[in-house]
């Protein structure tokens, strides 16, 4: 496709576009999660309970989909942020 001539023009034509499209969204933003997701990491298996383990683990696994996911929603990312980070302060020490 060729625009050319005025700028009227060519705001007329980009505003055509816009109604039939939309615009994008605004870039999702995945700085706490993938800090949520490098703590996570830092946890160490062997020293939670397994009760509480294999959900953070879960649910980091989730959160890693997520991370990797260059079409997830703001809200995709936000969730998985939430449900990370709860699990991760779940977390029981091992007796």
């Amino acid at each position: 496709i060729s625009v050319t001539g005025s700028k009227k023009a060519v705001t007329a034509v980009f505003s055509v576009i816009v109604a039939a499209v939309g615009l994008p969204d605004a870039p999702v933003d995945k700085t706490q999660l993938n800090t949520m997701i490098a703590l996570a990491k830092l946890a160490k298996q062997a020293k939670f309970t397994a009760a509480t383990w294999d959900p953070m683990n879960a649910k980091l696994a989730v959160a890693n989909s997520v991370k990797a996911n260059g079409l997830a929603t703001q809200d995709a990312v936000d969730l998985a942020y939430c449900d990370l980070m709860d699990a991760y302060n779940a977390l029981v020490i091992r007796l």
